[in-house]
């Protein structure tokens, strides 16, 4: 199943610190902020953006994360944001516009 960063999520970045946190629209459905390593949050970034899985086992190797590894990462990384709410089905997100004919984003 392909799952979509939650609308209502922001990125923040405080002190040294960066944090996923869910705004008022969204607090019922996903009310804690996440710490995240940067490597994480470019990977929520790739998320944000409809990036694919593949897309980002490639940046991970990239940067020299065997795809093995990069496949654990990305598989516990995902469990954690499902299991906080802040990824959904892409089914699920109905109020979205519905992209151009073409221009379909793949996602994690």
């Amino acid at each position: 199943m392909e799952y979509q960063a939650r609308p209502g999520i922001v990125l923040l970045k405080v002190c040294k610190a960066i944090l996923l946190v869910p705004t008022r629209s969204v607090y019922d459905k996903c009310s804690v902020v996440l710490r995240l390593p940067l490597l994480d949050a470019i990977v929520w970034n790739a998320i944000v953006r409809g990036k694919s899985r593949e897309d980002i086992l490639r940046f991970y190797e990239g940067i020299r994360i065997s795809p093995e590894e990069g496949e654990r990462r990305l598989q516990a990384f995902t469990q954690r944001l499902l299991e906080h709410g802040f990824l959904i089905p892409r089914a699920e997100n109905e109020d979205a516009p519905a992209a151009a004919p073409g221009t379909e984003q793949n996602s994690v």
